[in-house]
Formats: structure tokens, sequence, C-alpha cells
């Protein structure tokens, strides 16, 4: 009789257990989706991170047809990145993206998936993974949202991530630069110049990458051994001369070409001619001023790209004018007046 009752009693035992349970659960999913949102958003406004969380997964598992379902996960993307958890974040502002993008949150889902990889953008001598993806991201949102109120902060923060990646391009210049390894060098400089215009390191590459020709142009005709003999290369039986205004009439590229032009006098009036030497052999003399004209102080300049850019005074009778002729990879342009 006594273990009749005991076994009695375990039998009630469990039977109450399971009715707490179900009661437990008959509770959890009686919360209709508004109420387990206001749950869920106000343990979000008090920085309970994970009873949040927790409530607005709960929303989206056991209510996928409410029209709360983008809140619950644009807040559940919320609290990860108040956590610093970036790549569960990402995933959530992601879903919420392609799952709903006509959410009034979709731009600032958008929005945060960059800001999540810009929060882990290290510095500029790191590796730079994280800075080109949150940089992609705000390429996406700002295609995506072109109206949206965040996109100049995401302007503002894309180019602050683009003058981290052309700092580390110019850095790594200034490194092979003072290793000796110019030509390595002058790839970084050029990477600058070329792919990030809209910084302020773009100037400063510039100038290492004329520093660069000046260098190689002062070096190229003046072997270990010392000077080489002088040259005349103006046409014979002529005066010649150079810039009379101290303009430069002279000027090297970074292949270490050297180009000069000069006036020459003629009898029908002075003209500006032009040579090159490729370190080896200077090109025969080319006219760059008109027949009819009467040519005076030509200069010369180089530019990074390589290009000639050559200009004189044109003696007009009345007046003066200033002419302009310039050699790219084309050749040379027509005169300009």
């Amino acid at each position: 009789m006594r273990i009749h009752c005991r076994e009695l009693m375990r039998a009630l035992l469990c039977l109450l257990i399971v009715a707490g349970c179900s009661s437990r659960q008959q509770l959890r999913v009686s919360l209709d989706a508004e109420d387990e949102f206001a749950l869920a958003k106000k343990a979000f406004d008090e920085r309970q991170w994970d009873r949040a969380a927790e409530g607005f997964k709960r929303l989206m598992f056991d209510h996928p047809e409410s029209g709360l379902v983008d809140d619950a996960q644009f807040y559940l993307a919320e609290t990860y990145l108040a956590q610093e958890e970036y790549e569960l974040a990402i995933v959530e502002y992601r879903q919420l993206s392609r799952n709903h993008p006509r959410s009034e949150y979709a731009d600032d889902a958008d929005f945060s998936i960059g800001l999540a990889y810009y929060r882990r953008s290290p510095a500029f001598d790191l590796d730079q993974q994280f800075t080109e993806q949150a940089i992609e991201a705000f390429n996406v949102f700002l295609v995506r949202h072109p109206r949206s109120p965040l996109v100049a902060e995401a302007e503002s923060k894309r180019k602050e991530l683009r003058e981290r990646l052309a700092r580390k391009e110019y850095e790594n210049g200034l490194l092979y630069l003072r290793l000796g390894h110019i030509e390595s060098a002058q790839i970084y400089f050029e990477i600058v110049r070329d792919q990030y215009r809209d910084t302020e390191w773009r100037a400063r590459a510039e100038k290492k990458l004329l520093e660069i020709a000046s260098d190689s142009v002062s070096s190229s005709d003046r072997p270990a051994a010392g000077w080489s003999e002088v040259l005349d290369i103006s046409e014979p039986r002529t005066n010649s001369y150079t810039s009379r205004n101290n303009a430069r009439s002279i000027g090297g590229d970074w292949t270490g070409t050297v180009h000069i032009v000069w006036q020459e006098a003629r009898e029908a009036g002075d003209i500006v001619l032009y040579r090159e030497w490729d370190g080896v052999e200077w090109s025969e003399s080319r006219r760059l001023s008109d027949e009819e004209e009467r040519a005076l102080s030509p200069a010369l300049a180089v530019d990074v790209a390589n290009s000639v850019h050559v200009v004189w005074e044109r003696d007009m009778g009345d007046r003066d004018a200033l002419a302009y002729r310039m050699r790219g990879a084309g050749g040379w342009s027509e005169v300009e007046v």
C-alpha cells in the first residue's frame, strides 16, 4: 500500500511539472507581435542587450508574417552593433536589406553595414581589408539611397577611409624610396596619383614623382667618372639662346629623357627649336614655331605623365602673344595662341 502511494505521488508530481511547462509555453506564445516588440524594445532602450535580442528573435520566429518583423530584425542588428559583435550585426542588416528592400529601415541597414566595417577599420599601417569593405558598403548605400539623410555622413566616412588607403600606399612608396628601390617606390606613388585623386596624398605623391624624375635627369648624363664633354646641340652657324626671362628651357621625365628648347636666330626671324636626349643619342632638331612668326623666350615643362609643354612669346607686330604646343602620347599638338 505504501509503495502504491509513493508511485501515485510521483505521477502527480510529473503532471504538475508538465502542466507548469505547458502554462509557461502558453504564456509565451500568447503574446501578440505588438506586445512582444514592446517588451523587447523596452529592454533595448534600457541597454539590456541580451534580453532585447531574445525578444526580437522570438518575435521573428513566432510571428514571421507580422509587419513588425523588419523592425525586430533591424533592432536585433542594432543590439549586436552596440555590443561590437560586428559580424552578427552585418548578417542581420544584410538580411533586412535583402528581404525587406522597401522597409523604412532599408537605408539605415545599408548604411550600418558600412558603419560596422568602418568601426573595424584599423590604422593605416595595418591590413586594410575592413577599410576596403567599408568603402564598398558605403558605395552601395550611396547608389541605393541617394536621397537618404545619411548621405552626407556616408560620403564623409568614405573620404576618411580613402585617405587612409592613400596614406598606406604613399608610406609604402616612402619606404621603398628609403631602401633605394626607386622603381617600386614610383609604382606606389603612381597608384596614389591615379587611384586617389580626391585625397590630400595625391599632391604629395606627384611631388615625389617629380623628385624622382628630376633625380633621374640630373644623373642620366653624368657618369661616375665625371661630367660628359661639352656638346653643341644647336644648328650650325646660328645664334642660339635659351629663355631670356629666366623661364625653364630644359626638363626631364621619369624615364631619364632630357627635353630642351631654345630660340635660334634666322634671317626671316627667330624660331623655337626642340631636341631630346634618350640617354644614348640626341634626336633631330624640331621646329615648334610657325614659319612666319618671330618667336622669343621659349620655356618648357614636363608633367608627371611625361607630356612635354612648351610656351613662347610670339611677336605679332602690333602686340605680343603667347604660343603653346604640347607633346603627348599622340605626338605634338598644333600651335595654340
